[in-house]
């Protein structure tokens, strides 16, 4: 698989990060398909991600979704809210791999689960209790630390 180092003007990673987020996202995504006996990872949609996240008593997690070979095309967002033990927030840059294409749930809610790191963020999103649909891996501009959830919904804009 090729990997396309084109990056939004405003994404802080060096080319060896984005690459290493690239990976770890789409291992991240083949494992939980296998962990939920939903198969293999032989194809996905990927997507190069911008996340923006606050958590203190509530969590927010905006999410946008670009074209993995044009970083211009916006394929879908994600607004999520909720709570839970994070405290800290920022803007990350990433890879998202999916199962199916973002663009044909839009308007279906999910739960997202995140875990904050200061310079690295991970997202779980989750339709119901069969397993990930979707897995994001990104580093940035963050501080703080947690586990928080969100549940929102994917729309076009």
């Amino acid at each position: 698989m090729t990997f396309l180092s084109l990056s939004r003007p405003d994404d802080t990673r060096s080319p060896s990060l984005q690459r290493a987020h690239h990976v770890l996202a789409r291992q991240a995504w083949a494992g939980c398909r296998q962990a939920s006996g939903t198969g293999t990872a032989a194809t996905g949609s990927e997507y190069y991600s911008e996340v923006v996240i606050g958590s203190l008593l509530l969590a927010s997690l905006d999410a946008a979704f670009y074209d993995a070979s044009d970083h211009s095309r916006l394929c879908a967002r994600f607004h999520g809210l909720g709570g839970g033990g994070a405290i800290g927030g920022g803007k990350a840059w990433g890879s998202t791999w999916s199962s199916q294409p973002l663009e044909s749930l839009l308007g279906v809610s999910c739960v997202a689960v995140a875990i904050l790191l200061p310079f690295t963020l991970t997202i779980s999103w989750h339709l119901d209790e069969s397993g990930s649909i979707a897995n994001f891996i990104g580093g940035g501009t963050s501080i703080g630390s947690g586990i928080f959830v969100a549940s929102g919904r994917f729309s076009e804009n």
